[in-house]
């Protein structure tokens, strides 16, 4: 019986960084009445539609303004978290801490 292969140290191959699942932003959803699906990519979404038969095969076209609108999102939401956030502590409070006798700590 032959020896399974083993593979040498240093000889690992790289992959690829994946997506988690959770992570990816389901933009393309299935027009088919009553499907639910939706996917991450035009290209998944129209091999959904090809295996289940659902229509014929979306193009990239018809989903320009909502990725128009998704690149917009995107920016304000990056514009948003680099701006200092001023709303962490309210206005008019004081820093300073008072104990319960009134003495400023």
């Amino acid at each position: 019986m032959p020896k399974p292969f083993a593979a040498l140290p240093g000889d690992a191959v790289k992959k690829r960084p994946r997506r988690r699942y959770d992570k990816i932003e389901r933009i393309y959803n299935c027009p088919w009445t009553g499907c639910t699906k939706s996917y991450g990519t035009l290209n998944h979404l129209n091999a959904h539609i090809v295996m289940e038969r659902h229509g014929s095969n979306r193009t990239s076209a018809e989903f320009q303004e909502l990725g128009k609108q998704r690149r917009k999102a995107n920016k304000d939401e990056t514009e948003r978290l680099a701006r200092p956030d001023s709303s962490a502590r309210p206005r008019g409070h004081s820093t300073l801490s008072r104990s319960s006798d009134g003495e400023t700590k």
